[in-house]
């Protein structure tokens, strides 16, 4: 797989290490232990849908305070981002703590487009915290397959089908532009937590 610096120079926003161990279990322990529901897709025009032919994952309901504190966490890099991306941002949405379990996934796909709703078209910057990474066993804590992978990222027709994928380490958090297409593979074995978020533009 690319490194990360290889992602770096495509205009990745990556930084390791954004939650530390002990914060990294507690929020897998908590994520583990709410209630959790199916994860929606947004169509234009219709209210968001039920759609596992396009995406299958799970959406934990962790407590309010978590939200918060996570949001406050994501909201403190809107000035770095800012800057990274040559964009104004009007802070983050508040956090999705996701749960991929065996034989989940999410369709390519971008987190904005010009028929999706106002506050999906505000999104400017696409952001994933990855509290466990993937191992080659599911004792280890980790899970198999449940690869990031970025399309288009390069300019040719040679390039289209042929998607990059990203190589996480535990804590660490990848930023992107939220145009940008990328799908999640099916998980193997395990289970992969991750926290999402979008950054907003600003509105005029």
């Amino acid at each position: 797989m690319p490194s990360a610096a290889f992602f770096t120079n495509l205009g990745f926003f990556v930084r390791r290490n954004f939650v530390d161990v002990d914060d990294r279990e507690q929020l897998m322990a908590e994520a583990s232990q709410a209630p959790s529901e199916p994860c929606l897709v947004v169509r234009h025009g219709t209210d968001d849908i039920l759609d596992d032919r396009v995406r299958n994952a799970s959406s934990a309901l962790v407590s309010k305070a978590t939200k918060l504190r996570m949001r406050q966490r994501f909201a403190d890099l809107t000035t770095e981002l800012e800057a990274h991306f040559g964009t104004a941002l009007a802070g983050s949405e508040t956090p999705g703590f996701l749960i991929y379990d065996t034989g989940s996934f999410f369709a390519a796909h971008t987190d904005t487009g010009g028929d999706d709703p106002d506050e999906i078209r505000r999104r400017r910057v696409s952001a994933i915290l990855f509290l466990n990474g993937p191992t080659g066993d599911s004792s280890e804590g980790g899970y198999g397959g449940g690869t990031l992978r970025f399309h288009r990222l390069l300019d040719g027709p040679h390039w289209e089908a042929c998607p990059f994928a990203f190589d996480p380490e535990p804590g660490m958090l990848v930023a992107f532009r939220s145009d940008v297409v990328h799908e999640v593979s099916p998980v193997t074995f395990g289970r992969r937590f991750t926290i999402v978020t979008w950054f907003l533009a600003r509105e005029a």
